[in-house]
């Protein structure tokens, strides 16, 4: 096992430069249209610093309890599962695919970092319940 532990130095060095990638990220979000691809690259990797500095601010024990907390265990999953997919769709250029995981991935992303803040979880259910009532509309309008 690899025991890492809280670093502080660490911890603001990758908040830091995770910081500037996301900077560059909204710099980058009115072309989404033009080049979704670069934009998924952006945020995966900002949010793989995020998830680094996280780590080195719990230490490694504390870390995966955190993620494995009922209350984020089911956003921490899907969120890491679309920054892996962010990381190797720009390889295969597919446009479509990249301009909805970017979206997904927004989404994920300010669910997680809710997550992160205390008295976010309210945010994220609120995030949820707007979702949930949102796509059986998406369906019906279809379907006209």
């Amino acid at each position: 096992r690899l025991q890492i532990s809280s670093n502080m130095k660490l911890f603001l060095l990758c908040l830091l430069v995770c910081g500037f990638n996301f900077f560059f990220f909204l710099m980058s979000l009115p072309f989404i249209f033009i080049s979704p691809s670069r934009i998924l690259s952006y945020l995966s990797f900002g949010n793989i610093l995020l998830i680094l500095s996280l780590l080195f601010y719990y230490g490694s024990n504390r870390f995966f309890g955190f993620l494995r907390d009922g209350k984020r265990f089911r956003i921490t999953l899907i969120h890491i599962l679309l920054i892996i997919c962010g990381l190797f769709l720009p390889l295969f250029q597919g446009y479509l695919f990249s301009f909805i995981l970017d979206l997904a991935l927004i989404l994920t992303t300010v669910m997680f970092i809710l997550t992160i803040i205390p008295g976010g979880q309210s945010g994220v259910n609120a995030m949820q319940a707007s979702l949930f009532s949102l796509m059986p509309k998406l369906f019906n309008f279809g379907k006209k």
